[in-house]
């Protein structure tokens, strides 16, 4: 699930993602990291919001393009 951290109130994502997590467990597990795909701003609550849910990582992008490859992030990718 992706909520658009403006649309819904903080409240709404601390009451609907515990839900949410038990939800994709039944469907064959969770990755325990936040994601957050818009690169422009994010909620100042985010972060406690993902901590409450004993969330220590997240990402906060949505995809890299070519660049990547440049970084050393990208499929192939040979360490020197």
């Amino acid at each position: 699930m992706l909520v658009d951290e403006f649309l819904v109130s903080p409240e709404s994502m601390i009451r609907n993602l515990p839900d949410r997590l038990v939800q994709a467990e039944e469907l064959g597990g969770v990755m325990r990291v936040g994601y957050a795909p818009d690169a422009f701003g994010h909620i100042t609550i985010l972060p406690q919001i993902l901590a409450g849910l004993d969330l220590d990582n997240a990402v906060f992008w949505r995809g890299v393009g070519p660049e990547g490859e440049d970084l050393g992030s990208g499929p192939g990718h040979a360490s020197a």
